[in-house]
């Protein structure tokens, strides 16, 4: 299994299509799809149903993730014989969970100034536990949200001056005097709205 392999599997899960791996590629339709075809001859089981979209097989979706991981793992590989050591170039993926979007832009900021040549590409992540999935599928090395991490892997670190103000209607029971936790705030009915022209740019 070459790694070319594996970027042509991923270029198609994320573009939905060959034609559209192709293109982002650089490449000819017919050579995206002949390394496909291979993937899957070593594999020995299709990954792909083709047609006006790629449909990802069983088989394809639980290749997903670990993919992604490989991939990851060539990358981290590759910087280690470069410029790594200080930070000097790279990618670092981080998926924000909509309430923090505005959290993460300062932090953003500051390690852009201190390493200038680290590229930062962001994704929205789904609110509450089901955000985690973005680590755990390796989509991101970083996830900024309000929830406890679900999984015992996961390291939580409290970001400083993050606050956000609650406002309840008369008559809540069970609120602290002081400061509300958002692991108290998840044990109450909330209403959250996000405006669509709030969404995450992709790059930093």
């Amino acid at each position: 299994m070459e790694r070319r392999h594996l970027e042509y599997f991923i270029a198609v899960v994320d573009a939905g299509s060959i034609s559209g791996a192709a293109r982002r590629m650089h490449l000819s339709q017919p050579a995206v799809s002949q390394g496909l075809k291979e993937l899957e001859r070593e594999l020995r089981t299709p990954l792909v149903q083709r047609g006006r979209t790629a449909t990802l097989t069983p088989a394809g979706r639980a290749l997903v993730a670990p993919a992604r991981r490989v991939l990851r793992a060539f990358d981290s590989a590759r910087a280690a014989t470069e410029q790594i050591d200080d930070l000097a170039s790279g990618v670092l993926d981080i998926a924000v969970a909509p309430l923090f979007s505005t959290d993460a832009v300062p932090l953003i900021r500051r390690f852009r100034e201190r390493h200038p040549g680290v590229r930062v590409r962001l994704h929205e992540a789904a609110p509450g536990a089901e955000g985690f999935q973005t680590l755990r599928r390796a989509e991101a090395e970083l996830l900024i949200c309000g929830q406890p991490a679900p999984h015992p892997k996961h390291r939580a670190v409290r970001l400083p001056n993050t606050r956000m103000m609650a406002v309840f209607p008369p008559g809540t029971e069970g609120l602290p005097e002081g400061d509300l936790s958002m692991e108290e705030l998840v044990r109450h009915d909330f209403v959250l709205t996000l405006a669509q022209e709030s969404a995450i740019r992709v790059w930093f």
